[in-house]
């Protein structure tokens, strides 16, 4: 699971720590190695459920660049994920 930045102001001093050379299949194959890190995924959000503690968002994986969406193509996904953002 990943969690969620929060806001803008964390997005815009969490942007410069992104470790761009991160893709997805590197964190499907290896996990564990990748703790702490900061990686930037995108995708589509295909559902969502809350608790009282946390929101879990489930996201089919979409390639993603600097400057955002590479593809709308669900076709060229490598996977899903689940994103959590804790209240």
């Amino acid at each position: 699971m990943l969690d969620v930045i929060s806001s803008q102001e964390d997005e815009s001093e969490l942007a410069t720590q992104i470790d761009s050379s991160v893709r997805f299949v590197d964190l499907q194959e290896a996990p564990a190695n990748y703790v702490g890190r900061v990686v930037m995924l995108g995708g589509i959000v295909l559902g969502a459920k809350r608790t009282e503690t946390e929101t879990e968002i489930e996201i089919l994986e979409l390639p993603v660049g600097p400057n955002g969406p590479l593809t709308e193509d669900r076709l060229r996904s490598k996977g899903r994920f689940i994103a959590v953002h804790r209240a």
